[in-house]
């Protein structure tokens, strides 16, 4: 037994680093080049207007490489700290299975063989990876319960941050007719297409590398972001509401019940009413309409 857990506890190097927070979905990106195996966002600790990210790595020379790249391309990161980490259960948190989580009409399961059919319950099946979204986390979970509620036929449905790639899956599976997913980080990107077609929609969800520029000229009924707080509200300045389409709707999740002032004051500026708030321990979701009219 000891050498078994000696065997699943291992140190990570990490760094924590801020930037104001227009800045933070391209510290995102920068950090996941720089080959970060996982980013937290330390929202209580950043001051007001700026994004504290904890990155973390699986060798010390890999976060040596990511901060001397930091350094060319985004001279305006702070270093506030770095150090190691020990994670006692590292194989089950970045690889590990998860339980059965029901979230409306969908069952999801851990990828593998092909469980028995489930009777009132559509299978959704999810590869754990580096992409985020297994359904057992709060965030997730919200919103794919507010996608459950919303999609119909026929809708374009665009996912922003599409980590696992299972809200993207969930939509398909509801008949949505387009679905744009989209990832910063090629790894979870990688993870989403297994998903895909595990679940058999690869044909069905046009998955891409990047951010909002890839949905540049379209427009949807409904567009999921479950992120972070400093990028999801750099998404507004870079023309979020404008995708929706008159009546749309728009799903924010990955924040603290705190900051709901502060996204409906930023959603009120760009012409969109709250619709629903939805709160589960430490973290908060948000659906916004566009008005039809």
């Amino acid at each position: 037994m000891a050498a078994e857990m000696k065997q699943r506890s291992r140190e990570f190097p990490f760094v924590t680093v801020e930037v104001v927070a227009e800045r933070g979905e391209f510290l995102i990106s920068a950090l996941w080049e720089g080959g970060t195996i996982g980013v937290e966002e330390m929202f209580e600790q950043a001051p007001e207007g700026r994004i504290r990210l904890k990155a973390f790595f699986e060798e010390l020379t890999t976060r040596r490489a990511c901060l001397l790249g930091l350094r060319e391309t985004m001279p305006d990161a702070e270093v506030v700290d770095e150090g190691s980490v020990k994670i006692d259960d590292w194989i089950s948190l970045l690889h590990g299975g998860f339980e059965p989580v029901a979230v409306g009409p969908f069952l999801i399961v851990p990828a593998g063989p092909p469980p028995p059919p489930v009777r009132g319950a559509k299978l959704l099946r999810i590869k754990p990876g580096m992409g985020f979204g297994t359904g057992t986390h709060a965030t997730t979970r919200q919103t794919l319960e507010f996608i459950c509620e919303i999609v119909k036929p026929g809708d374009a449905v665009f996912d922003l941050g599409t980590g696992s790639g299972i809200l993207a899956i969930a939509a398909a599976l509801l008949g949505a007719r387009q679905v744009l997913a989209v990832d910063i980080d090629p790894e979870a990107v990688d993870n989403a297409a297994e998903n895909l077609a595990i679940n058999g929609v690869g044909e069905s969800v046009e998955l891409q590398h990047g951010s909002i520029e890839r949905a540049e000229g379209r427009s949807f009924d409904l567009i999921a972001a479950n992120i972070l707080t400093g990028p999801l509200l750099s998404l507004f300045s870079r023309g979020l509401a404008g995708l929706l389409k008159p009546g749309g709707a728009l799903i924010l999740s990955g924040f603290p019940p705190a900051e709901f002032d502060r996204f409906e004051g930023v959603a009120a500026l760009h012409g969109l009413k709250i619709a629903e708030k939805r709160c589960s321990g430490d973290w908060a979701s948000l659906l916004l309409r566009k008005p039809a009219g």
